[in-house]
């Protein structure tokens, strides 16, 4: 199985405030949000629900079990953390 990952990227466009590029191969979904932070001020919030949202309609619409999450609900780990 592919355990890869794609990082889909878009340039902001005068004017918008916010793209969602959205790639997928087999069962895999990468999604890449480039945003202007004087317009979205919370990208990775956005990014979670967008998650959890998909994760909900697995259960619902496929009758899949939802992932487990890790303790910090996957927010990237600090410098620090990821050292130590």
């Amino acid at each position: 199985m592919w355990e890869g990952g794609a990082y889909p990227v878009s340039a902001i466009l005068d004017g918008v405030g916010l793209i969602m590029t959205v790639m997928s191969y087999r069962d895999h979904m990468d999604f890449g949000i480039v945003a202007d932070r004087d317009q979205v001020d919370d990208t990775w919030g956005l990014l979670h629900r967008t998650r959890d949202a998909l994760d909900e309609f697995e259960r619902v619409i496929c009758g899949r079990k939802m992932k487990p999450r890790s303790k910090n609900g996957g927010k990237p780990r600090s410098k620090a953390a990821a050292k130590g």
